[in-house]
């Protein structure tokens, strides 16, 4: 399937895919949680469904689709994206600590940031040994 698309494509398209991975991802935890939006308050279920959702499944699938969309060098071009989106997280994370009407704690934002970038390194490391296949995605159990 994407092996078919000529190698210079394949190199113009890594960084459109991974964003468009990171869109995709963001749109369909956002109608996961508002289907799953019952409860009050911090005991919301959607609201835990967009939090990790949005801090675990995003970044993950910007890095882990971007460097599946490169012909060759995946592992780097997953350390690549992996930067990318660290500087992007502390960049939101300067921004909104720097604002006076913050909506949450400050330790949550650091949190969700933080996870988010442990969850590109997640990405990366499946690109250290050997290339992924499109099937190797991870599906929860």
């Amino acid at each position: 399937m994407i092996e078919e698309v000529p190698d210079w494509l394949r190199w113009v398209l890594v960084l459109p895919l991974a964003v468009g991975a990171w869109i995709g991802s963001q749109a369909i935890i956002m109608i996961l949680g508002n289907f799953f939006s019952q409860g009050l308050g911090l005991w919301n279920l959607g609201i835990w469904v967009v939090t990790v959702g949005a801090a675990v499944a995003a970044p993950y699938g910007f890095v882990w689709v971007g460097a599946l969309a490169a012909p060759r060098y995946s592992f780097r071009v997953a350390v690549i994206l992996t930067a990318i989106h660290a500087l992007g997280a502390m960049t939101i994370l300067v921004m909104v600590l720097g604002t006076k009407h913050l909506n949450a704690p400050v330790w949550w934002v650091i949190t969700g940031n933080g996870v988010g970038i442990l969850a590109t390194l997640g990405a990366c490391a499946q690109f250290r040994e050997k290339r992924p296949k499109i099937n190797d995605i991870p599906l929860p159990s």
